[in-house]
């Protein structure tokens, strides 16, 4: 139990330094305050849940509105995100094998679901979003990460250098 809760803490400092490093550097106001810029924009951010058990199951969803695309990154969305990898991947111990369970438009979202079997021994030690690296015109992603020893949400901007921990 103790290694398995070490894991996902290491899990979730890895996942925030990982995020740290996407996007392009900024800071300033936007960054700072952005809670007071966040219902501006709320209909185009991209949502990125992860959760994982201490069994070592992992289930992820991503809900992709349309108005956060462009239409050259529209026409091929799902093709895209049917790919694990360009979505996130997972470095651990020993391969998790993470496969897409669901990919469908409802009411102009593309709502994408992940699942993976890790096992219960399996350490994670980073996650890495890789969306800034495939959709150009992507901006933000708020992203929510839970495990069975702490749950964190916060947003991923292009223009800030730093997770975003006050989103709303």
């Amino acid at each position: 139990m103790i290694r398995q809760q070490t894991g996902n803490i290491a899990f979730l400092a890895a996942i925030i330094f990982v995020l740290t490093a996407c996007g392009e550097s900024g800071s300033g106001d936007y960054c700072d305050n952005h809670y007071e810029f966040h219902a501006s924009h709320i209909d185009s951010v991209v949502e990125l849940s992860i959760e994982l058990s201490e069994e070592g199951a992992l289930g992820g969803r991503l809900l992709v509105p349309k108005s956060a695309l462009d239409d050259t990154t529209l026409s091929g969305i799902e093709t895209l995100l049917a790919s694990t990898e360009k979505t996130f991947s997972l470095q651990s111990q020993v391969p998790c094998d993470i496969s897409v369970t669901n990919l469908n438009w409802v009411n102009d979202i593309l709502d994408v679901r992940y699942a993976a079997s890790c096992g219960a021994d399996n350490k994670i030690g980073k996650i890495d979003v890789t969306l800034f690296d495939h959709i150009d015109g992507l901006e933000e992603v708020v992203t929510s990460v839970t495990t069975p020893a702490t749950a964190k949400r916060f947003g991923i901007s292009r223009q800030c250098d730093a997770p975003i921990f006050r989103v709303d």
